[in-house]
């Protein structure tokens, strides 16, 4: 059986549904399939992100629970708190926010596993064979469809472990998500520290995450990475929620921290984990599959619109522009951030809870001084040399490579749209289905 669409989106995700989502305001009446085998809702993410984002996207309606404050603690619970706007950021139930971008875009669901790429034909488990003429892939780190092209997968990755727990209430502060730093070696995996969301009075949201390299792309959650993890969120409840009772079960991830470098091979388009979108810190995942979105989507459009594959192109250099360059950088600060230990952290944090609120001159030279000082004594001469090296890098090409972002036709079309309620109407979207149905002009 043979099924002919305009895109297929190759996983159900934010990612893939964001594509779909802003591609229904470009083609309203575009015939997009979304393949993926899984329900909403029975993948485990963790996730906090921009409620700015929650917002444009018209998917409030996912949040948990809103925060107004940041915080940053070690493990011998030295820490400091940044004040954010009002609800600047949310916890949300992640199978809500991809169902109800579904829902609007209103695409195909496809309950099925993406199996291979046989000449023209996309074939799924089931036996089932799709066309179409351009395909985004968000099928996560493990997508076959990409180790079939050949193409790199990201080599830094974050493995995590995570959890709901019922806690004393005074534990809580309900308006602060907490990073928790320095939590060491466990069985010779470095720890990169780990997380507390309030999600109630008295439950919290607690995890532990692993840094690891895997240039191969054959990394797994064996017997002794879940122990070591395990041990490493038992050190994170005993030092700030001792007590805690598990009320479900724990979830493992493993999650890109790195990106690749090509994102569009001959009529693919790649975003998500499969490429390294995200980032991980600072709750930047999910805002980046969004935004991320919106220039695969432009892209697509252009090309769709104008019969030319050259406009994907547009989503390369969007790619080079926002993340490549901007992840070199991370990537070089990340080598040395993560060889910090306990004692080194609780001195980072201490500085910055007593930190003057006068930026002068004056105190701003002493910082830099305090710092280069503190760096040179802790750390070999040539990381600091690398990690400067990086630095100048970073910005020596941004300047004279990417003086701007690319020029994307459809990119503010989308903004725009995301604000015009009528492009999410029941009745254009029910107009939609009749026009596909009747195969009526796209």
């Amino acid at each position: 059986m043979n099924q002919t669409y305009d895109i297929v989106i190759l996983g159900g995700g934010i990612a893939g549904n964001a594509v779909a989502y802003n591609m229904s305001l470009l083609r309203p009446f575009a015939k997009i399939a979304i393949v993926d085998p899984l329900e909403y809702g029975e993948l485990k993410v963790s996730v906090v992100t921009f409620m700015e984002h929650l917002k444009r996207y018209k998917i409030t309606n996912s949040v948990i629970h809103t925060y107004s404050k940041q915080r940053f603690e070690s493990i011998s619970n030295i820490g400091y708190s940044t004040d954010l706007e009002e609800e600047a950021f949310a916890l949300i139930d992640y199978g809500v926010a991809c169902r109800t971008l579904q829902e609007r875009s209103g695409s195909e669901i496809i309950r099925d596993r993406f199996m291979k790429i046989d000449g023209e034909e996309i074939v799924l488990e089931s036996g089932l064979r799709l066309t179409s003429k351009y395909i985004v892939d968000t099928m996560g780190l493990f997508s076959p469809l990409r180790d079939q092209m050949g193409l790199e997968k990201p080599e830094l990755r974050t493995v995590l472990l995570f959890g709901k727990y019922k806690v004393n209430p005074a534990q809580i502060r309900l308006d602060t998500f907490s990073y928790i730093v320095g939590n060491g070696v466990f069985d010779g995996y470095t720890s990169n520290g780990g997380w507390a969301y309030p999600c109630g009075e008295d439950i919290v949201e607690v995890g532990s995450a692993f840094l690891v390299w895997d240039k191969d792309g054959r990394i797994k959650i064996d017997q002794r990475m879940r122990s070591a993890l395990e041990n490493s969120l038992e050190q994170i409840l005993q030092t700030f929620f001792p007590g805690a009772e598990l009320q479900d079960e724990l979830h493992e991830r493993i999650t890109a921290y790195s990106p690749t470098k090509t994102v569009v091979k001959d009529n693919v388009l790649f975003l998500g984990d499969v490429a390294g979108t995200g980032d991980p810190f600072l709750c930047a995942n999910c805002s980046r599959y969004l935004d991320m979105s919106e220039y695969l989507t432009a892209a697509l459009a252009a090309a769709v619109q104008e019969g030319n594959d050259r406009h994907l192109q547009t989503y390369q250099k969007a790619w080079n522009y926002e993340l490549v360059h901007y992840s070199k950088r991370r990537l070089g600060r990340a080598e040395i951030l993560f060889k910090k230990s306990l004692e080194q952290w609780n001195k980072i944090l201490m500085m910055r809870k007593n930190k003057s609120s006068k930026k002068t001159l004056a105190s701003r030279m002493g910082k830099v001084g305090y710092t280069l000082k503190y760096t040179l004594q802790r750390y070999p001469l040539r990381d600091v040399f690398s990690l400067l090296l990086t630095e100048i890098k970073f910005h020596w090409r941004m300047r004279l490579i990417n003086p701007k972002r690319p020029d994307l036709k459809y990119f503010d079309l989308i903004r725009d749209r995301q604000e015009d309620v009528i492009f999410m109407t029941p009745s254009v979207r029910y107009l939609r289905k009749i026009v596909s149905t009747l195969g009526g002009n796209k």
